[in-house]
């Protein structure tokens, strides 16, 4: 199962785990990651799993997504 891990190596770490398809990431409790921090916007990005390939798109999110 693929997995996102946020703040790795800190006392912060936390691993979420991914579906194939889309997954959202942003601050709204409807996101499949939900990560409540200033920076994000609400709806954040997605990230779209595949077999082999893994793509992430900003949605228009102030602060860009890298």
């Amino acid at each position: 199962m693929p997995y996102l891990i946020h703040d790795p190596d800190t006392p912060n770490e936390r691993t979420h785990e991914l579906k194939f398809g889309v997954n959202s990431i942003g601050r709204d409790k409807d996101n499949t990651v939900v990560m409540m921090h200033g920076g994000l916007s609400r709806q954040h990005a997605q990230l779209t799993i595949g077999i082999n390939q893994a793509t992430l798109k900003d949605l228009g999110s102030l602060n860009g997504t890298f």
